[in-house]
């Protein structure tokens, strides 16, 4: 398994404490997958978006220990509504 990471990604269904004071629900997030291609179905985008618009690369080796569950998505919480958060949480898409 390889650890891959990709910024802005939108996830709608992330808690409300969990969103930016605007409002805003894109986070940079890390994914441990076999390739990208399957990073994008777990992200359920277009492997054109993950690649060009989400930035999805292999992690580096400070990124190698936040996720814990092979095709798990992991997010990260820096600033929402109720301040200084900086930590990573675990998504569950719905539906």
């Amino acid at each position: 398994m390889k650890t891959f990471i990709c910024n802005s990604v939108l996830l709608p269904n992330v808690p409300e404490e969990h969103r930016a004071c605007n409002g805003c629900f894109q986070y940079t997030v890390l994914v441990r997958a076999k390739t990208k291609k399957r990073v994008a179905e777990l992200l359920r985008c277009s492997y054109n978006m993950l690649h060009n618009f989400y930035g999805c690369c292999e992690a580096t080796a400070n990124h190698m220990s936040i996720p814990q569950k092979d095709e798990t998505i992991y997010y990260l919480v820096e600033h929402a509504k109720d301040g200084w958060v900086n930590k990573w949480f675990e998504y569950t898409p719905k539906g």
